[in-house]
């Protein structure tokens, strides 16, 4: 074989190194909002939750969420498990966003802030 070939990286290599390397920054698999529908995340679909910390907060619910969710995201948020229902604008306590990472108030998902050199044109 030549030495052309011989540093020649296959492209499936490359693909499934791009994906991992996706789903590492971003946290794996992308969560629902709250307000999407999807049977298999459903909050009626939520299997066994684990038991309150002791020093958890008491979870208050906002004006904005119904009455259902309120009272599983009252039996769930603060037991130190990002469950599937929780989301960083629905449970900081248990899914709140680490490091320089701020959380998406509409979709509940942390992100990076922009910077300056994110601005859109002819902002600021």
């Amino acid at each position: 074989m030549s030495a052309q070939y011989e540093k020649f990286i296959p492209i499936p290599l490359l693909i499934a190194t791009a994906i991992v390397g996706y789903m590492i920054f971003t946290g794996g698999v992308p969560m629902l909002g709250i307000g999407e529908e999807d049977e298999s995340l459903s909050i009626s679909a939520v299997g066994d939750i684990s038991p309150l910390l002791p020093n958890a907060p008491k979870y208050k619910c906002p004006n904005w969420m119904d009455a259902e969710t309120c009272t599983t995201l009252s039996n769930s948020c603060g037991n130190g498990v990002c469950d599937a229902h929780e989301l960083c604008n629905t449970c900081q306590f248990d899914c709140g966003c680490g490091g320089a990472q701020v959380c998406n108030a509409q979709t509940g998902r942390c992100h990076s802030p922009a910077g300056v050199c994110q601005a859109p044109r002819g902002a600021g």
